[in-house]
C-alpha cells in the first residue's frame, strides 16, 4: 500500500443502529385454543356433539352432565376425554398419548384423529340393552343408563408393546375393580349352593371398574338430593373388547392405578402377533347410577349395605333397584344400627309384580312410624323378599367393593329379627335412604325461655371461574405477557358471604406444584381478603413484571347473600413461560378454615419478546477501497442488545443502503459474496468468528448463531453481542462518511 494513497482514499464509514423491538405472536393451532369460548347449548339434543372450537367438542349426557372431547393443549397435541358428574362436583379425564394430531375430523356425531401408526375415534353412546346367554338362559343387561362415550384406539400396524397406557386425572372419585363371579364361569355364580345359578353379570363387566363418589353417603336429606346422587355411582368403565380386520375378538385386561394416575389396557401378545391389522381397542365409559351385577336374591334373605348418617333426622323412605323374576312377591325394607345390629325401623310392604318379567326398576318404600337417625352413626339399609315358589326371583343390584360394606342373613320371610346377625361381605348394593331433619315444636301457651344452639359451619364452594379479556366481554384460553386479563370467580357459602375470609388464585405451569414458591417464569399468586381486598402476593411483589390492576378488581356488593362474584384483573409477567399447559387454581376459605378449590387446565401462554439497544450507534473507522472483513472499532467489536423473552427466540437483522454524507451518493448493500462497483457487504455472527457469518440483506435474515436461543430469559433480560464485519468494493465509491441504518428483530424461535 501507499501511504499517500491511503490518506487520499481513506473513507470514514459510520453506521447508526436502530433496534426495532417487535412482538411476534405465533398463533399455531393447539388442542383447545379458543378466541371466545362458546358454552354448549344446554337445550340442545343430548348425546349430540357440539363444536366449541375446531379442537374442542362437548355433548350432554341424558342426566345433563357435560362430556368434553378435544386435543390436549401441549406439544405435541393429544386427544383427551373429560367426563363430569353432578354439575362438575367430580370428574374423570383420560388422555390418549398414541395420537399426535391437532384438529379432529367431525362426521356422523364422531370425532376422529389419525396418524400413520394409530387412529382414535370418540363418539357418544346411547343407553343400550345387551343380550347374553348365561348358563343356558338368555339374560338382558341395561348399560349406559344416562348415555356414555366410547373411544376406539386403532392400531394400524403391529405395535411395539401389548400394554397401552392412558394418563388419567380425577377429582372426588373412587375406582372399584369388578372381579369374575367364578373362576370357571366368570359371568354367573351359585351363591346358595343349590346348583342353580343365581347371580349374573355381562362379559364386559367382568374385569371392569365401577366409579363412585368418594365421600357421598347414601342417606339423603331431601328427595332432590336422593334423585341427584342415588347410590353415589358416577360412571362405569367397561372391559374393552379388541378386534382385528377379520373380526377375530379377544377381551383386553383393564387396570386403573389411582396413585400413578394411569389406565392401562393389556392385550395377549400372541393374539397381537397373529392378528390381521388394523386392530381396534374399544374402552367404553357409561354414565350409571346402579350396580352392574344382579341376581343377589332377597327371597328369604335379608341383605343390604351400611352407611354413615350425616346428621340427626327421621327416616322417611328406602329406595332399592330391584330385578323382578317370573312371579309376584312381597318386598319390604328396614334400617339396622351397625354398632349393635338392633332394628331401628321398617317400611311398608309392597307386592312387586313378575309381569313384565326381568324388568329392573327403582322401588321406593315408606317407613312405618318415624325411625330416628343420629349424626355419625352407621346404619345398615336392607331389603327382604318373600319366597312364594321355588322360582321366586327378586334381586338387588350391586357392585364389588374393596371394603366390607354389605351384610346378609338367611331367614324365612316374616317379622323382622331384632337384632339381626349379618355376615359381612364386600358388596355395595343399589339402595339408599331419604330422611328429614327433626322439626322444632311450637309451645301451646304463652311463655318465654332462653334457648341456644351451636350452628355447624358450612364450607364455602367455588362453583365456577372463567378467564376473560380485560374488558370482561369475551372468554379466552390464551394469555400474552404484559396484557391485562380478568378472572371471574363465583363462590357460595350457606353461612353467607360474610363468612368468606380469603380467596386465593394461582396461575402456574402444569408441571409446577401448587406448593412451589412463586417465580417469574412458572407461578404467580393473587389473594383476596376481607380486610385488604385483592393483592398481588408474588413473585417478588413490587419487583416483578407480574402485576395486578387493583382499580378494576371487584368483590360482591352484598355479603349477606349466600353467593357472589369476584373479579381479579391481572397482568402476566414478561417471562411467564411460553407454554400451552398453564393451570388456573382457585381456593376459597372461610373464617373456620373450611375450604373448597377448583383447578382448570390447558390455558396457553403465548410467546412474548422484547429487544432494546445497548449500542445505539457504532462505526468501522477509516476504511479503504477493497477492504475486507473490517471489524467495529468499539472495544468489544460488537453491537450489544438486551433481549427479553418468555420462550425460545431468534434474532434477525437487515440493513438499508448507506449514503455518503458529503456527496449524497449511495453505497449499495450486496449479499451474494461478490462485490461489484459501488457495493458493500455486511457479515454478522454471535461469537466473533467471521468463519460462521451470515450475510446481512435488505430483508430480515436470521443470524445463524442466534437462530434458536433457549428461553425464558431473566426478567431484566440478557445481553447479546452481534459481531459485524464490513467489506467494500474496490471501485465506484466516493470518499467521505457513509451512514446507514441497521435493524435487529427478535422473534419466536
Amino acid at each position: 500500500m501507499w501511504e499517500g494513497e491511503i490518506s487520499m482514499k481513506r473513507y470514514m464509514v459510520a453506521v447508526i443502529i436502530i433496534i426495532l423491538a417487535s412482538l411476534l405472536l405465533v398463533l399455531a393451532f393447539m388442542c383447545t385454543v379458543e378466541k371466545e369460548k362458546e358454552l354448549p347449548d344446554t337445550e340442545a339434543e343430548p348425546l349430540a356433539l357440539q363444536e366449541i372450537n375446531p379442537s374442542t367438542y362437548v355433548f350432554m349426557s341424558l342426566g345433563g352432565d357435560e362430556i368434553e372431547i378435544g386435543s390436549e393443549r401441549h406439544s405435541p397435541p393429544q386427544p383427551y376425554l373429560n367426563l363430569s358428574k353432578w354439575d362438575g362436583e367430580v370428574y374423570l379425564r383420560v388422555n390418549v398419548p398414541y395420537v399426535e394430531a391437532e384438529v379432529p375430523e367431525f362426521f356422523n356425531n364422531r370425532l376422529k384423529w389419525t396418524t400413520r401408526k394409530y387412529g382414535v375415534e370418540f363418539y357418544p353412546k346411547e343407553p343400550e340393552e345387551i343380550s347374553e346367554v348365561i348358563a343356558g338362559k338368555e339374560f338382558w343387561f341395561r348399560q349406559n343408563a344416562e348415555g356414555g362415550v366410547e373411544f376406539d384406539l386403532v392400531l394400524k400396524e403391529k405395535p411395539d408393546t401389548n400394554v397401552f397406557r392412558f394418563p388419567i386425572q380425577s377429582k372426588g372419585l373412587r375406582f372399584y375393580y369388578q372381579p369374575p363371579l367364578h373362576p370357571e364361569h366368570p359371568t354367573w355364580a351359585d351363591t346358595d349352593g343349590d346348583s342353580v345359578p343365581d347371580v349374573f353379570t355381562s362379559e364386559n363387566v367382568v374385569g371392569s371398574f365401577a366409579v363412585y363418589h368418594e365421600t357421598q353417603a347414601k342417606l339423603w336429606k331431601t328427595r332432590e338430593e336422593a334423585e341427584k346422587y342415588r347410590t353415589g355411582k358416577a360412571f362405569h368403565i367397561y372391559r374393552p373388547k379388541v378386534s382385528d380386520a377379520e373380526g377375530k375378538e379377544i377381551w383386553g385386561e383393564l387396570n386403573i392405578d389411582e396413585e400413578e394416575g394411569v389406565l392401562t389396557v393389556t392385550i395377549d401378545p400372541d393374539w397381537l402377533d397373529n392378528a390381521v391389522y388394523p386392530v381396534t381397542i374399544d374402552p367404553k365409559f357409561g354414565y350409571e347410577s346402579v350396580g352392574s351385577y344382579y341376581g343377589d336374591l332377597m327371597n328369604d334373605v335379608i341383605k343390604g349395605s351400611w352407611f354413615t348418617c350425616p346428621e340427626d333426622g327421621t327416616a322417611e323412605s328406602l329406595s332399592m333397584y330391584i330385578q323382578n323374576g317370573w312371579t309376584d312377591e312381597q318386598v319390604k325394607g328396614a334400617i339396622y344400627k351397625k354398632s349393635d345390629n338392633s332394628l331401628v325401623g321398617s317400611t311398608e310392604e309392597k307386592t312387586i309384580s313378575g309381569t313384565p318379567s326381568w324388568t329392573p326398576a327403582w322401588y321406593t318404600f315408606n317407613f312405618l312410624g318415624s325411625p330416628s337417625l343420629s349424626a355419625g352413626e352407621d346404619y345398615f339399609l336392607v331389603g327382604w323378599a318373600n319366597k312364594n315358589t321355588s322360582g321366586s326371583f327378586k334381586s338387588i343390584y350391586y357392585d364389588e367393593m374393596t371394603e366390607e360394606k354389605a351384610g346378609y342373613q338367611s331367614k324365612t320371610y316374616g317379622a323382622w329379627p331384632d337384632p339381626w346377625s349379618p355376615t359381612l361381605y364386600k358388596y355395595r348394593f343399589s339402595i339408599y335412604c331419604t330422611y328429614t331433619t327433626q322439626p322444632s315444636s311450637t309451645p301451646s301457651s304463652e311463655s318465654s325461655s332462653t334457648g341456644s344452639f351451636d350452628l355447624e359451619n358450612a364450607a364455602p364452594a367455588v362453583t365456577d371461574f372463567t378467564l376473560y379479556e380485560s374488558d370482561e366481554s369475551g372468554m379466552t384460553t390464551q394469555m400474552t405477557p404484559q396484557t391485562e386479563y380478568a378472572v371471574k370467580i363465583e363462590v357460595s357459602d350457606a353461612n353467607k358471604l360474610e363468612d368468606i375470609a380469603q380467596i386465593e388464585v394461582i396461575l402456574k405451569t402444569n408441571t409446577t406444584p401448587l406448593t412451589a414458591g412463586d417465580n417469574v417464569t412458572d407461578k404467580a399468586t393473587y389473594k383476596w381478603t376481607a380486610s385488604n381486598g385483592w393483592e398481588f402476593v408474588g413473585p417478588g411483589a413490587g419487583g416483578s413484571t407480574w402485576a395486578i390492576n387493583a382499580s378494576a378488581c371487584r368483590q360482591p356488593s352484598d355479603f349477606t347473600a349466600t353467593s357472589g362474584t369476584w373479579w381479579l384483573h391481572f397482568v402476566p409477567g414478561k417471562v411467564a413461560r411460553e407454554s400451552q399447559r398453564w393451570d388456573i387454581y382457585v381456593k376459597a376459605m372461610d373464617t373456620q378454615s373450611a375450604s373448597d378449590e377448583m383447578i382448570k387446565w390447558d390455558y396457553e401462554m403465548m410467546w412474548y419478546g422484547e429487544l432494546s439497544a445497548v449500542d445505539t450507534s457504532y462505526e468501522f473507522g477509516d476504511v479503504q477501497l477493497g477492504a475486507e472483513n473490517v471489524t467495529i472499532t468499539d472495544s468489544d467489536s460488537a453491537i450489544n442488545v438486551t433481549t427479553i423473552a418468555n420462550g425460545n427466540y431468534k434474532l434477525a437483522s437487515k440493513s438499508t443502503n448507506w449514503v455518503n454524507e458529503t456527496f449524497g451518493s449511495t453505497a449499495m448493500l450486496d449479499w451474494d459474496g461478490t462485490l461489484s462497483s459501488g457495493e458493500f457487504a455486511l457479515k454478522v455472527d454471535g461469537y466473533g468468528s467471521v468463519d460462521s457469518f451470515t450475510f446481512v440483506r435488505d430483508t430480515y435474515t436470521t443470524i445463524q448463531d442466534f437462530s434458536s436461543v433457549s428461553g425464558p430469559t431473566a426478567e431484566t433480560g440478557e445481553n447479546r453481542g452481534i459481531y459485524q464485519w464490513l467489506s467494500v468494493a474496490s471501485e465506484g465509491l466516493l470518499p467521505g462518511t457513509y451512514k446507514g441504518t441497521y435493524y435487529v428483530q427478535i422473534a419466536n424461535g
